[in-house]
């Protein structure tokens, strides 16, 4: 029978609870700093803060992609799960990793428009860098966002393990090959 105050046991075959801990680390440490960064500078707030507040409220969607998925097993090793485990868990992996593109280019923006902040127009070079710097990161957001996503189903977003001739192999992008399981 399992301990009923155990949030999430770490075993060898199930480490959700690593990814529950870490996730609600981050999770509280953003929002902390969120908060505490329009606390003190709730008089002077540029792009750059809102730009960090959108990031935030996308990491939050992100986070909640992750609570979800850990719901439906992610964090369990996909050699005791079922199928349709998998594939059900495929979409929040998926989302998941979209979200996180989209949180990080706008942490990066933001990180622009802080030094752009900083910079005059006296400065026409670096004023027109932090200009590329910003077509840039758009471009890379947009870039690893359909990267990411284009041809690849929910389904298959997640490892699935098969059996070959006696031995595990992914059928992932990696394809590395496992010696065959014994019984314990």
């Amino acid at each position: 029978m399992a301990d009923p105050y155990i949030f999430a046991e770490i075993t060898s075959t199930d480490r959700a609870g690593v990814v529950w801990v870490a996730s609600i680390l981050s999770l509280l440490y953003s929002l902390s700093t969120l908060v505490a960064r329009f606390f003190v500078k709730y008089h002077t707030l540029g792009y750059d803060d809102w730009l960090i507040l959108a990031a935030t409220v996308v990491a939050f969607a992100q986070y909640i992609a992750v609570f979800v998925s850990l719901k439906q097993g992610l964090g369990i090793s996909s050699l005791i799960q079922a199928k349709d485990v998998s594939q059900n868990l495929g979409s929040g992996v998926l989302a998941n990793e979209i979200l996180f593109i989209i949180a990080m280019a706008l942490t990066k923006l933001s990180v622009v428009f802080f030094v752009k902040r900083l910079l005059t127009q006296e400065l026409r070079k670096a004023w027109w860098a932090t200009h590329v710097v910003m077509g840039l990161t758009v471009a890379w957001a947009i870039a690893s966002v359909l990267l990411v996503s284009v041809g690849c189903s929910p389904q298959n977003a997640v490892y699935e393990p098969q059996t070959c001739s006696g031995m595990v192999c992914e059928s992932g992008p990696y394809m590395h090959k496992y010696p065959p399981l014994t019984a314990i």
